[in-house]
């Protein structure tokens, strides 16, 4: 999430000099808002009480002395929180199983015209939310918005759902300054019959942060609570048992998503913007459905919530996940069944009644006490060689160097472009480039960025995993060094476990031997790993 303020500023300076940070970033933003109607909202307001309350202010703005900052108030200042729904405003204050609340239920006596904050695509998915198309409150657009616009309102509403812990109270000085700031820029209000009457801004409308963004929480001045508000109700509610929000969201009935469902959901072109009609078809007596061909379907183009190279990324471990995902066998029983070859390509099958490993197709044979020996020197002889341990570790060091100076560089790289983006931005801002110019030379960049994000996880990825196979192969060392001793005492199901640990394959030619030890040695050690001798 790209800040407005680091922690520090948060902590050390006051709210007056945020916004006054804030102002020549904010400068020409242009933004909409929306009025509540009172024939469509009902508001819910919680406070933990110990007994019923008996007169409208004790549920009402908080007294003088008790309005402790928040997210939309500062010290001292009078404001109503409430939310659309009982369930949201419970969450927000961590309802506890045993405690016991004063909930409030009000009504507008006239529609307001209000902020709302927080409801752009992007951070509704920083909040674990899903972004429901026919959602009341968002954040709109101007009408022909243009990119740089389109930025910051997305950056506002990133920063403004932060969710802020407790302890760290001073990181809602952002959130009053970004609310304040834009409460006071001049807006043409409409003054046709059915809208506000009020030409000012009553409060601020933003998603629920304790439920991931699933409610609304609304927050009025003062004054406003006082001219337009009415309270309906009070209900005195003990909690019986309190459960924490489950992330993982249920299906329209209620219930968990099966792993089917979660593949069909994924699958399922409609993320990255093509819904089929028309693909499916019930086979009849309660039987499940299966899709028609292809040539009988109907595409039609949305609005993608995942881009087409993430889609793709997705679907493409699926089916990787699925080729691995092979029926288990039953384990070979021979020290070296299901790794040995011969040098045709054909795979060598154990003969137990004659003691030896044979090719069906040009029936070359090794006696299985032979091939044991030749594997025990070959690991042997590779172990206490110097030189090739010498190898392996200079090897070995040298790629994780490579790999670490490369992901180096990419992070390098990623803060440069970042850099560049952020002083184009300031650039445009202040009107030292036009709108296209600013296009032609802002998008090469973003593109930049995004493949470079794209590439990182990957890197990442490759490094963690040099480092532990860096860490397996010297125990394997560690362990093999004495295992020309040990070999004669070891049980057969110990010695099978290390050669499923060691080797890839075993190749059996007309007078030689290939033991590729390729499981514990990098690509560049594959040749050190071979070794022939004579077998009869």
């Amino acid at each position: 999430m790209d800040e407005f303020f680091t922690d520090e500023q948060l902590r050390s300076e006051d709210i007056d000099t945020l916004k006054e940070r804030l102002h020549p970033i904010f400068g020409g933003y242009g933004m909409s808002v929306a009025f509540i109607d009172p024939a469509q909202t009902r508001l819910f307001r919680a406070i933990k009480w110990d007994r019923l309350p008996t007169i409208v202010d004790e549920v009402s703005c908080p007294p003088l002395k008790l309005a402790k900052m928040g997210r939309l108030n500062r010290d001292g200042e009078q404001v109503l929180y409430c939310s659309r729904g009982i369930e949201p405003p419970l969450y927000e204050l961590h309802a506890e199983a045993g405690q016991t609340y004063a909930v409030s239920e009000w009504v507008l006596t006239e529609p307001l015209w209000m902020l709302n904050l927080g409801y752009h695509r992007d951070a509704l998915h920083q909040l674990g939310g899903v972004v429901n198309p026919s959602r009341r409150f968002v954040n709109p657009a101007v009408e022909n918005e243009n990119s740089p616009n389109e930025i910051l309102r997305r950056r506002i509403a990133l920063n403004f759902v932060d969710d802020v812990q407790r302890g760290s109270e001073h990181r809602y000085k952002q959130t009053i300054a970004i609310n304040e700031l834009l409460a006071s820029i001049p807006f043409p209000f409409q003054t046709d019959d059915g809208v506000p009457r009020i030409r000012r801004i009553a409060g601020t409308v933003y998603p629920t942060i304790r439920n991931y963004g699933a409610g609304d929480n609304i927050v009025f001045k003062k004054e406003f609570v006082e001219s337009s508000l009415k309270l309906v109700r009070v209900q005195y509610i003990m909690i019986q048992e309190a459960t924490s929000v489950d992330r993982g969201y249920r299906t329209r009935e209620g219930f968990k998503f099966t792993d089917t469902t979660v593949k069909r959901l994924i699958q399922d072109p409609t993320a990255k913007g093509l819904r089929r009609a028309n693909y499916t078809k019930q086979r009849g007596d309660r039987k499940h459905w299966h899709l028609k061909p292809e040539n009988e379907w109907v595409i039609l183009p949305v609005e993608p919530i995942v881009s087409e190279e993430l889609w793709n990324s997705c679907n493409a471990l699926l089916t990787d996940q699925s080729v691995a995902k092979r029926p288990r066998t039953r384990r070979p029983v021979h020290l070296f069944g299901g790794i040995t070859y011969c040098r045709c390509g054909e795979k060598m099958h154990a003969k137990g009644d004659k003691g030896k490993y044979d090719c069906p197709a040009c029936h070359t044979k090794i006696p299985m006490a032979d091939l044991e020996g030749v594997f025990r020197e070959q690991l042997q002889g590779f172990v206490t060689s110097p030189e090739n341990l010498t190898s392996y570790v200079a090897l070995t060091d040298q790629a994780l160097k490579e790999r670490r100076e490369l992901l180096a560089a990419k992070e390098r790289e990623r803060h440069t472009v970042s850099a560049e983006m952020d002083r184009l931005y300031r650039l445009y801002m202040d009107e030292g480039l036009s709108i296209d110019e600013f296009r032609r030379r802002y998008g090469p960049l973003e593109e930049q960025v995004k493949q470079i994000d794209r590439e990182l996880p990957r890197l990442h990825a490759e490094l963690d995993i040099l480092k532990i196979h860096h860490i397996s192969r010297e125990e394997v060392f560690a362990e093999a060094s004495d295992l020309y001793a040990r070999w004669s005492v070891l049980s057969h199901e110990e010695k099978r476990t290390i050669v499923e640990a060691v080797t890839d394959k075993i190749v059996v030619g007309t007078d030689e031997i290939e033991v590729n030890l390729s499981h514990i040695f990098p690509p560049e050690m594959a040749a050190i790993g071979q070794r022939s001798t004579a077998a009869v």
